[in-house]
């Protein structure tokens, strides 16, 4: 959102032809949503992962975390 980058160049709403506002954005905006986004973590599921598949993501969590 800072860099007004959208997923792609093509579903970006700042690169869309009908917008024809300049608006800006900082770090001072959302100082507590920038701390929970620095510690996020996003992981990707789907409806076809198999129960291995799974059970692999759940060991590469705890490996990471520490937690055995």
């Amino acid at each position: 959102m800072l860099e007004k980058r959208g997923v792609t160049a093509h579903d970006n709403p700042w690169t869309c032809a009908s917008y024809k506002g300049n608006v800006q954005y900082s770090r001072e905006m959302c100082p507590d949503t920038l701390n929970w986004l620095g510690r996020a973590v996003a992981i990707s599921l789907h409806q076809r992962m198999t129960e291995e598949d799974v059970s692999d993501v759940v060991r590469a969590i705890r490996k990471a975390a520490g937690v055995q």
